[in-house]
């Protein structure tokens, strides 16, 4: 049975320490950050990442 290594990543870079600014209907979306995150997972063989 072949093993699939998920990750997940967020749209932003947030944490507890780290929230979000604004609301909801401005654009939470970081092109560069996501971009650089998922292709981090693609150099470290993930399968598939989840898009939180």
């Amino acid at each position: 049975m072949p093993i699939e290594f998920i990750g997940a990543i967020r749209t932003t870079p947030v944490s507890e320490l780290n929230s979000i600014p604004g609301t909801l209907n401005e654009d939470i979306i970081d092109k560069d950050y996501l971009r650089e995150f998922a292709q981090a997972h693609e150099k470290s063989d993930f399968d598939r990442v989840l898009v939180a």
